[in-house]
């Protein structure tokens, strides 16, 4: 039991942190890209008070508790009037943030290599990992309000992207908050395996980790 807990409190040490760095990324390609606005409104701050609402802290220490390395952080506004080239800073400022997370994940595996897998820091660098792993891909998915609605529809035809922000700006963030309803459902009653679990171990699998 003791274990269990220490290791849920990693994922939810680790996820949260996690996420404060991709947000912190967010607001200095943003300002990179010209538009200072999510710098001025506290994006660059550590402080997890700046960045969790209370929804989004009760599902990362649920599906922490899961040993899942899922969740969000509030979103900060921006003004596209201030990018060079709107199209392309925002397609940079939503890729940066997967991009984050798969270079933390990055550095965890080249460490673990030189640690080996014995000691505390090695099992650290492990959560931290999978943790990273499992959010840059989150990420990418093309569901509002997660960066992979603004790759995926700025990758589309002008014409499909239009329609495509235009049909997830009706629904919101009712698929996403469906998706993670299941997730909570299938770790609180375990009357069916978690969806998202057993896609992340085929990604594990696939990236040689499992």
């Amino acid at each position: 039991m003791s274990f269990y807990l220490n290791t849920s409190a990693w994922f939810f040490i680790i996820t949260a942190f996690s996420l404060i760095i991709h947000e912190v990324v967010h607001a200095l390609v943003a300002n990179f890209c010209g538009d200072d606005t999510a710098i001025e409104s506290g994006a660059l701050s550590l402080n997890p008070r700046q960045h969790f609402d209370l929804l989004g802290a009760i599902v990362i220490l649920i599906l922490s508790l899961a040993h899942l390395g899922v969740g969000w952080t509030k979103s900060y506004s921006c003004n596209a009037s201030k990018f060079r080239n709107s199209r392309v800073s925002s397609f940079l400022i939503a890729l940066s943030g997967p991009l984050t997370h798969f270079f933390i994940a990055f550095l965890s595996w080249w460490l673990l290599k030189y640690l080996g897998n014995s000691t505390l820091g090695a099992k650290s660098l492990s959560v931290l990992l999978k943790v990273n792993l499992s959010l840059g891909v989150f990420h990418l998915l093309p569901l509002y309000p997660l960066d992979g609605l603004k790759i995926f529809s700025t990758l589309l035809p002008r014409k499909w992207s239009a329609k495509y922000d235009f049909m997830c700006l009706r629904y919101g963030s009712w698929p996403l908050l469906f998706l993670i309803a299941v997730e909570c459902l299938a770790f609180l009653t375990n009357l069916f395996p978690s969806p998202w679990r057993w896609f992340m171990q085929f990604v594990f699998r696939c990236c040689g980790l499992d």
